[in-house]
């Protein structure tokens, strides 16, 4: 441990992403015209295995129905960061029990 309490932090978030696993999910957006450009990309460690394509699809559609619904509020990226969190993280307890790491990357066009 070191002063500034890092060391504790750091093995609490590799803790997460051993037991719980991982997953980004990368959209694009207009900024201009609040817009998805395109569908979102999930990339995930851990949670889900290789041949849970419906799993994949029903994950795409829920962020892309999450941040249609978001994005017609005007909303600033903390807003959209914490709506993509809230809904993967809600779905995935529902189905696995378990709560993995969510990392929302947000690319705006302006």
């Amino acid at each position: 441990k070191d002063i500034s309490g890092l060391a504790e932090t750091v093995i609490a978030d590799r803790k997460i992403l051993t037991e719980e696993g991982l997953i980004i999910v990368a959209i694009s957006i207009d900024t201009r015209n609040n817009v998805l450009l395109d569908e979102p990309v999930i990339y995930n460690k851990g949670t889900m295995s290789s041949t849970s394509s419906n799993l994949e699809k029903d994950l795409k559609n829920i962020v892309s129905s999450t941040i249609v619904a978001t994005l017609n509020s005007k909303p600033n990226f903390a807003e959209i960061k914490n709506s993509i969190k809230n809904s993967v993280t809600s779905y995935m307890y529902s189905l696995t029990r378990r709560k993995p790491m969510v990392i929302p990357v947000i690319m705006s066009k302006n």
